[in-house]
């Protein structure tokens, strides 16, 4: 026999009625028959469980495995250029720079391009500045601008670098696709990267 109010939060058994799943009938008290009756909030749990796309074992592996590569090969290729006395985030910043005719970007170009903090930049600035690998000097065109310069220096590092980062590039990424489809790979991340970057997703 089950007693109290328990019962009615357990699944009839088979074959019988069992206790009552129903909640009790509510009474309205004396003289309040009339009272609109509140509706009861909506948990946020319940909310959650109703509409979030849970990801299956599939799509729990890749998203995993994209976790774990990104990681532990950002750790590695950064690992590799420490002989060369920089980290992989000064080589980026660098790239930037060589990249352009004059060796030199505003800072806030810089830091759209990079995949440093605004405030993290500022920091891997101050250290190749420090280095003699990097200068920084006021924009001509707007005297609140600030310009980061390549030095002859830092142009140097990054030549010495650059065969040390492209061959762990190929043999810890490309190496390891065994000829998959290079272009389809780089359209899927770069859809991610603009999904990531759209305002409201």
């Amino acid at each position: 026999m089950i007693r109290g109010d328990a019962g009615r939060f357990r699944r009839p058994s088979p074959g019988g009625q069992g206790p009552n799943l129903s909640p009790p009938a509510h009474r309205d008290p004396p003289g309040r028959a009339d009272t609109p009756r509140r509706r009861r909030p909506v948990s946020v749990e319940s909310l959650v469980a109703t509409r979030t796309a849970w990801l299956d074992d599939e799509e729990m592996q890749a998203w995993q495995a994209f976790l774990r590569a990104s990681i532990r090969l950002m750790e590695r290729l950064d690992a590799e250029l420490e002989g060369h006395g920089i980290s992989l985030a000064d080589y980026e910043i660098l790239v930037h720079l060589s990249a352009e005719p004059a060796g030199e970007l505003r800072m806030t170009e810089l830091a759209a391009r990079t995949l440093v903090s605004r405030s993290g930049l500022t920091r891997r600035l101050d250290r190749l500045v420090e280095s003699g690998l990097v200068e920084r000097r006021s924009c001509p065109t707007d005297r609140r601008g600030v310009l980061a310069v390549l030095t002859p220096s830092g142009r140097r590092r990054l030549e010495e670098a650059a065969p040390t980062h492209v061959e762990g590039v190929r043999g810890h990424f490309i190496s390891q696709l065994h000829d998959q489809n290079l272009r389809a790979l780089a359209a899927s991340l770069n859809a991610v990267v603009e999904s990531s970057e759209r305002p409201g997703t």
